[in-house]
């Protein structure tokens, strides 16, 4: 009966590990990777909807969406075999177990999250995509405001053609918005 916490692209530890120094630098590296625009899977266990409350900010920030993914359909007795299956130091005393079975049956997902099942991770994860039907792949990033140009050469979109946008649309060019 255990959740974990997924961010993606689009598109949580107990809250005295997020602020702690620990918590504090792993919210920073998160940030940091959204700012960029990275893939991201945050892997902790998450009891208490606000437990995720720090990284909904950040997803809806950077414009990330965030999954649950719910394990509550396993029991806290194949909870605590699976635990005793795996290297001693990574195990987790029982009585934590107990404490977080008890903590999750009185807390929900905060809204605005997308829970799933571990069944279900396949559709979130980044799938490459196959462009090789494609005569063309045309990238167009760093335009920096320059619409005429940029109008010009779209003006014919070529339907045998892959077209990829990569950022920098505004900025330093003669035709900002």
């Amino acid at each position: 009966m255990l959740r974990r916490c997924w961010i993606t692209q689009a598109d949580g530890a107990s809250a005295h590990i997020l602020t702690s120094r620990c918590g504090r630098f792993c919210l920073q590296t998160l940030e940091e990777r959204m700012k960029r625009g990275c893939f991201t899977v945050v892997d902790a266990t998450n009891i208490r909807g606000r437990d995720i409350t720090a990284y909904k900010k950040l997803a809806n920030e950077y414009k990330y969406r965030v999954y649950v993914v719910d394990f509550t359909d396993i029991t806290i007795e194949e909870a605590k075999k699976r635990n005793l299956q795996r290297e001693e130091y990574k195990q987790v005393p029982e009585n934590v177990i107990e404490r977080m079975y008890a903590q999750l049956a009185d807390n929900k997902v905060p809204s605005g999250i997308t829970v799933i099942k571990p069944e279900d991770l396949a559709q979130i994860w980044y799938k490459p995509r196959d462009l090789s039907a494609y005569k063309k792949v045309i990238h167009i990033g760093d335009i920096h405001g320059c619409y005429k140009p940029l109008k010009e050469y779209l003006e014919e979109i070529n339907p045998q053609n892959y077209y990829i946008f990569l950022g920098d649309y505004i900025d330093r060019g003669s035709e900002n918005a």
